[in-house]
């Protein structure tokens, strides 16, 4: 799990860390798989009460982490020997964990095995399945990057139906479904599939949404069963996200409001340029001088040249 500012997360309810420190409960016993620096461990820490062990395999970020929790240990846990900690959490934390492990049905076995009796899963995963995964696709890119869905780190990639697969391979039973979700713009959209020759519909926008096209991170939690796996969905849309794309056109509505503002500004300085270029214009012209002669200067001219005199 990569690091972070402390409190960053708790402000977001549409943030998958956000989500998950929700779902940990007052003074629960939490293993932190993938602790980084142990600043979420310390939230919960001090915030809930809880009791915080962490694993990285980052030597430097566990020493930072044991300054905060009960124990950090320096473990991979695919690999390693966790006897030492079998049944002693309530809780085990997998944020952005699951798709970096090489073999994870095993592994997520294994870790069913540092659970108490009751004890719970919590883990968060990137959907594999986002429209903006889908859209590069869709016109033949496929980069990977240093973070994000398509992080350079990750082993495997899941939508909801291959995670789901996964956990009940692994022998759990998810109980809790979230979701953080990121939509884009029907513009963008539309300019993607354009480019690739296509024109969206409102059966093609019904159709991504119905199929997690919006969902960032699948969040929850699951139990160690042998029962048969509930029939669960991770919600299309994080309610959250309506909020902040609300401020956000808020924004954009000042900021179009600003521009209109400014135009008509510059609007209004050019037709002033525009009358006073004219005003100077006329100014200058010969029959705007005659008509503006000063009297005494009339007077003097009439003076100074005398009617001439008729012959004969």
């Amino acid at each position: 799990m990569s690091n972070y500012t402390q409190n960053q997360y708790v402000k977001d309810e549409n943030n998958s860390w956000s989500i998950v420190f929700e779902l940990v409960k007052d003074k629960q016993t939490v293993l932190d798989i993938g602790c980084s620096s142990g600043n979420f461990g310390a939230e919960l820490i001090n915030r809930k009460a809880c009791i915080v062990d962490g694993i990285d395999m980052d030597e430097k970020d566990v020493k930072l982490a044991q300054k905060k929790l009960r124990n950090a240990y320096v473990q991979n846990v695919e690999s390693d020997n966790l006897d030492h900690l079998i049944g002693k959490y309530d809780a085990v934390l997998m944020m952005d964990v699951i798709e970096h492990l090489v073999t994870p049905v095993p592994t997520l076995k294994k870790i069913a095995t540092l659970l108490k009796p009751g004890g719970s899963l919590i883990f968060s995963v990137p959907n594999m399945a986002h429209i903006s995964v889908r859209l590069d696709l869709l016109l033949g890119d496929l980069d990977y990057r240093n973070t994000g869905l398509l992080d350079d780190t990750h082993l495997h990639f899941y939508s909801e139906k291959t995670l789901l697969k996964v956990l009940k391979n692994a022998g759990y039973t998810v109980d809790t479904a979230k979701s953080s979700t990121v939509s884009y713009p029907k513009q963008l959209v539309n300019l993607k599939l354009e480019e690739a020759g296509l024109k969206a519909s409102p059966k093609f926008e019904k159709m991504i949404e119905k199929t997690k096209g919006n969902v960032y991170q699948l969040i929850g939690t699951a139990q160690p069963s042998s029962n048969t796996i509930k029939s669960i969905s991770f919600p299309d849309k994080n309610p959250h996200e309506e909020h902040y794309l609300q401020i956000e056109r808020a924004m954009n509505d000042q900021s179009r409001h600003l521009r209109n503002l400014e135009g008509e500004i510059q609007a209004r300085d050019q037709h002033i340029k525009n009358v006073e270029e004219r005003l100077q214009h006329i100014v200058n012209t010969r029959t705007y001088k005659l008509a503006h002669v000063p009297l005494k200067s009339l007077r003097k001219a009439k003076t100074v040249i005398k009617p001439k005199k008729k012959k004969g």
